[in-house]
């Protein structure tokens, strides 16, 4: 037996400001997300099953119902109101229950001639200029299949069986409706072209000449900002965290201008020869005036985690204050022991292990 071409996909693209098309935010604004819900599941299943269409019979209006958890009368009327918005092809849907679009045609005929197959969008849904005729593909009508109905009166609310109640009334209704579908189109089209493009700009990771950037006219919003300017500039790490703190201690702290100093010299000033000395300054006299502060509360934190450290390896009260007096002759003796002992089993006793290793580094 022949094997059967598989017409669906296994995913398809999705335009990231499919969210600001105008006939979506409509839908979403009438019917909430469970409106844009139910398009994006059949737009999902058009391309998983055939590709490029869907035929809405009442299996499929069922399906989704139960799908989404909603009833059947909702959903049509969601259908209902994406083809009148033009996201489904309004004629087919009214004639035949098929449904599809130009742009779900176009990204299915895009997709083929990526993957390398053949389209195969049948001759009467056909509804794109330049897209070559397949070998006569048909497809089934949703409800007059098998009968002598001609096919231009396929899918009138007389030809659907007693069980379409619902969507006879839907196809009723909709042919009753203000055709807004060609206004949509061009509101989109307008907002389509009148939608600037944003072009990206190179990242410069060192100091380059104005010239050599991407436009003279062009400005990088980051540049603005004071991390920007780092960047651009390549300022390293080191300098970078000294310089926040500088900023944030003296307010005096002259970085900008010589930020832009150096990008209006043309780079005959750099941050080696320039802001670099500016910063060390800065820390220099930030060492003589919080140096010591700094020196202190980072002892009274490191004591506070050996004393911790003790506490939590069950060492008494009196040989704590023994043994962090020793470790002010020999601390990384103390840090080492602590170390060893954390975790290890076979110290029995961490109370004269530890004394042990602090008196003989004293004693030597």
């Amino acid at each position: 037996m022949p094997k059967t071409a598989k017409k669906g996909f296994t995913y398809f693209r999705f335009e990231t400001d499919h969210f600001y098309d105008p006939k979506v935010k409509r839908l979403k604004n009438k019917f909430g997300m469970e409106g844009w819900g139910v398009f994006h599941f059949i737009v999902n299943e058009i391309y998983r099953v055939e590709g490029c269409y869907m035929v809405m019979d009442a299996d499929g209006l069922f399906d989704i119902s139960d799908y989404s958890r909603m009833d059947e009368k909702k959903v049509s009327d969601i259908i209902d109101y994406c083809a009148e918005l033009g996201l489904f092809n309004k004629e087919l849907w009214q004639d035949k229950q098929i449904l599809t679009s130009e742009e779900i045609q176009e990204l299915y005929v895009g997709i083929c001639k990526a993957i390398h197959r053949k389209p195969g969008i049948p001759e009467s849904i056909l509804l794109l200029e330049t897209e070559p005729s397949p070998e006569s593909a048909t497809i089934p009508h949703a409800t007059c299949e098998q009968q002598d109905t001609p096919a231009h009166e396929c899918g009138s609310p007389a030809s659907l069986p007693e069980d379409g109640k619902e969507i006879r009334q839907a196809v009723t209704r909709i042919r009753t409706l203000f055709a807004a579908e060609k206004e949509l189109r061009e509101e989109a089209d307008k907002t389509r072209e009148n939608k600037p493009y944003k072009i990206k700009e190179n990242k410069i990771s060192s100091p380059t000449p104005l010239a050599q950037a991407s436009g003279e006219g062009e400005k990088d919003e980051d540049r603005d900002s004071l991390p920007g300017k780092l960047k651009y500039l390549g300022v390293d790490e080191y300098y970078t965290g000294w310089i926040y703190r500088l900023s944030a201690c003296y307010p005096e702290f002259p970085v900008g201008k010589a930020i832009e100093d150096i990008l209006q010299s043309d780079f005959h000033l750099t941050k080696g020869n320039y802001l670099y000395p500016l910063v060390e300054n800065y820390i220099a006299k930030y060492n003589a005036e919080y140096g010591e502060a700094d020196r202190q509360r980072k002892q009274e934190e490191t004591m506070r985690n050996r004393r911790k450290t003790l506490e939590l390896l069950g060492v008494a009260v009196r040989d704590q204050q023994e043994i962090l007096q020793l470790a002010s002759v020999a601390p990384m003796v103390l840090d080492t022991a602590l170390k060893e002992t954390w975790g290890n089993k076979r110290i029995k006793s961490p109370t004269r292990f530890i004394l042990s290793r602090m008196r003989q580094a004293v004693s030597a």
